[in-house]
């Protein structure tokens, strides 16, 4: 399969990933997959002809192994015909679970680097997977890696959202707060005047602040401090203490 035309090679590696008994062998699925390389370097184009309908998605083999490596392959290149590759790719996977396993294999290639541009294709890949499925963090965390607009609302979205466990919304604001996404800010803020939130989630929120330097975050610290004590008072008089301008204003409202 390995040294046939991609239109023999493709064929023999679907027949070759279609035998479920195969799937947990310790050595054939490193096999088909240097196989489905070979064909990948000569005629990337070609991985789609194998993936016509959802059915075609099934198989053991492709899922547990051989998803996620196409996706990393196509990806390392950093070629945007490999990227508009992933993308009819991900446009063409017909769950949430073919979806992580491309999403993957895509961050696995794109880690200690990072794309200088990111294609429209995959721009509008990540809002179809995101409109088709629900929002996903370990995708939105790939798409905030890419610099992707749509990951970008999806992740404001989620650390609004209530009804999501602390931590995703936690990790999603310091992701947001280490981008330096300027559109966050006033959602931080809100969350660090709600009393709802929680001290989970307004610490989080504040140290998040932390990174930003518009006035109205002071402006906020220091309408908090006097109702506030314990650990979310101290973090507010530490983040006004970074900047030379609060912290003289955190003065003046100490000393009355």
């Amino acid at each position: 399969a390995q040294r046939l035309p991609h239109q023999q090679g493709y064929p023999l590696v679907q027949k070759l990933y279609e035998r479920h008994e195969w799937t947990d062998d310790t050595y054939i699925p490193q096999q088909v997959w240097w196989a489905l390389e070979s064909q990948l370097r000569r005629h990337p184009e070609g991985v789609l002809d194998l993936l016509k309908s959802p059915s075609d998605w099934q198989h053991g083999m492709l899922r547990a192994v051989l998803l996620e490596r196409v996706s990393r392959r196509l990806t390392a290149e950093q070629e945007r015909r490999s990227l508009d590759l992933c993308a009819l790719l991900l446009r063409k996977a017909p769950d949430r679970d073919a979806v992580s396993s491309l999403l993957r294999g895509m961050d696995l290639a794109l880690q200690g680097a990072r794309l200088q541009e990111v294609p429209v294709s995959l721009e509008e890949a990540m809002r179809d997977v995101t409109s088709r499925f629900k929002s996903n963090p370990d995708w939105i965390g790939f798409g905030l890696r890419i610099g992707s607009v749509a990951a970008l609302q999806s992740a404001r979205q989620m650390i609004m959202e209530a009804s999501l466990e602390v931590t995703l919304r936690s990790g999603m604001i310091m992701r947001l707060a280490e981008l330096h996404d300027d559109d966050s800010v006033p959602i931080l803020i809100n969350l660090l005047k709600s009393t709802v939130s929680g001290d989970a989630l307004r610490l989080p929120a504040m140290h998040g602040l932390r990174r930003f330097e518009q006035p109205e975050i002071a402006d906020a610290l220091l309408e908090l401090i006097p109702a506030e004590e314990g650990d979310l008072r101290r973090a507010a008089q530490s983040v006004l203490a970074g900047r030379s301008e609060w912290a003289r204003r955190m003065l003046l409202l100490i000393q009355g």
